[in-house]
C-alpha cells in the first residue's frame, strides 16, 4: 500500500499469484470505501526486466528534499523461471511516480544482488534509507538486515 499524501489517494499494488506474474494496482479516493482497479504503466528497469511488488514493505510519499510529493516503493526482480536456482541473480530496486501514481518508473537496481523484502524510509533530513533482507548470505558475518543510504543515482 502506498498513500498519495498530496492527493489522499491510496494505491493497492496486486499480483495474480507467485512472481512474475501480471500486476494490478487499485486506487482509492475516498480513504479506502471504494475501490478502482486503474491502468497503470510500470517501466521496465535498466535492465528490461518486469519488476514484481511481491513481497515489499508499504511505499511512500517523499516530503524532502528534490523530489517532494514523489511516490516511491521497492520492488524486486525475481530471476524467474527458476528463481530457486537463481537466488544470487534476484535484486531490489524501486519504482516511483511524479504524476500521483499514473505511471511508474524503475530506479536502478540496488547493488546488492540476493536480497528482497524491502522498504524504503525518508529521514528529517530527506535522505532515504533502504531496507534489505539478504535472500542469500553473501558474507558470513554480514547480519540480517542491512539499512544503508539511497544514493539520488538510483532513482535518477
Amino acid at each position: 500500500m502506498t498513500v498519495d499524501e498530496q492527493t489522499g489517494d491510496i494505491f493497492i499494488f496486486t499480483e495474480e499469484g507467485e512472481p512474475p506474474t501480471p500486476i494490478s494496482i487499485y486506487r482509492s479516493t475516498d480513504n479506502g470505501k471504494t475501490w478502482v482497479q486503474q491502468e497503470t504503466v510500470i517501466a521496465k528497469d535498466s535492465l528490461g526486466h518486469e519488476l514484481s511488488m511481491h513481497m515489499n514493505e508499504h511505499g511512500i510519499s517523499l516530503r524532502r528534499g528534490p523530489h517532494p510529493g514523489r511516490l516511491l516503493r521497492t520492488a524486486r526482480y525475481y530471476a524467474a523461471p527458476a528463481r530457486r536456482k537463481r537466488w544470487r541473480q534476484q535484486y531490489t530496486t524501486a519504482i516511483y511516480s511524479d504524476d500521483h501514481g499514473k505511471t511508474w518508473q524503475a530506479s536502478e537496481p540496488f547493488p546488492a544482488r540476493g536480497t528482497g523484502e524491502a522498504g524504503v524510509a525518508e529521514l528529517s533530513d530527506g535522505t532515504i534509507y533502504r531496507l534489505d533482507d539478504p535472500v542469500v548470505l553473501t558474507l558470513p558475518a554480514q547480519p540480517p538486515s542491512v539499512a544503508v543510504p539511497v544514493i539520488e543515482i538510483f532513482l535518477r
